[in-house]
């Protein structure tokens, strides 16, 4: 079984960018250097930066702390990289939102989306 969460806060109420204005935000270059930070702060950070929902999976730990360092690149390489710091770590990215988790269940994910469509 899948279970996925919602990096934003509860309390926040915002509309995000989906389709092409996902993609869009998702391919705008940036550079990214973080060092010993927690794993859910980064993934909050680059989804405010494009305003995309980021799902993780919540076998992943948020707490966990992780170093990312690029050179300016497409935020989805970030996310690529971010996601390459967990053991086994994968990520996708949908016409709605992108998610972070273990290679099979990110893997599985868009199957089971267009299965449920």
């Amino acid at each position: 079984m899948l279970f996925l969460l919602l990096v934003a806060p509860a309390d926040e109420h915002t509309s995000f960018n989906t389709g092409k204005d996902l993609q869009t935000a998702l391919g705008k270059n940036i550079s990214w250097s973080s060092v010993g930070t927690e794993l859910g702060n980064q993934l909050r950070d680059l989804q405010v930066q494009t305003n995309v929902v980021i799902l993780r999976d919540r076998r992943i730990d948020p707490h966990r702390p992780i170093s990312v360092k690029t050179d300016f690149v497409p935020r989805v390489q970030v996310l690529k990289q971010i996601s390459a710091t967990i053991p086994d770590g994968a990520f996708c990215v949908t016409a709605d939102f992108a998610c972070v988790g273990p290679t099979e269940a990110i893997h599985r994910l868009p199957i089971l989306l267009s299965h449920n469509a």
